[in-house]
């Protein structure tokens, strides 16, 4: 058998020693594991977008641009109702995009850049609708991740403009 190099084993010791994170949690719509209850305010504001995509069951939250279709897995298969809806909230705000909407395609031309928007939106729709305190060290971790990439000189101004453009899409979804 193959010994593991210190480094290798060191990621393995992470990997087996450290907590799942909720976006890290598998995904089972036939199982569900939990009994989430709906939030209200959520809902309302899901079911009021101007000119929803389409939205289906599946195993992973996930936005299809040329379908204009939200997967989603059912409630019960998240930790909190809470983290369900930030799901949500950062698929919708990829779907703001589309034609039918703002129209403004790909964010940035680049998928992280799309994924910060995405991410912050959830953040604004989940402060605004009073659930981020159970999401937000995780969006937190989400966002930090993805902005670790850019170059540092660079990262500020980057996130200013992801941040005013998930404004809008977040006052489009909550209909302001």
């Amino acid at each position: 058998m193959q010994k593991l190099s210190k480094s290798n084993q060191t990621t393995m010791d992470k990997l087996t020693t450290t907590p799942r994170q909720p976006w890290q949690q598998p995904w089972n719509i036939f199982t569900p594991a939990r009994a989430n209850e709906t939030i209200v305010a959520c809902e309302n504001v899901i079911s009021g977008m101007p000119a929803k995509p389409e939205v289906k069951d599946g195993p992973q939250p996930r936005y299809h641009p040329s379908l204009d279709r939200i997967i989603m897995p059912r409630i019960e298969c998240f930790i909190s109702a809470e983290h369900y809806y930030a799901s949500f909230f950062h698929e919708l705000a990829h779907s703001v995009g589309h034609a039918s909407r703002l129209g403004r395609g790909g964010i940035g031309g680049s998928p992280r850049c799309d994924e910060i928007q995405a991410e912050i939106t959830a953040c604004f729709c989940s402060v605004s609708l009073k659930i981020a305190n159970k999401t937000i060290r995780n969006s937190s971790a989400f966002i930090q991740g993805y902005a670790s990439s850019f170059d540092g000189s660079k990262r500020k101004g980057i996130l200013r403009r992801l941040s005013l453009l998930a404004q809008d899409a977040a006052d489009y979804i909550l209909k302001i």
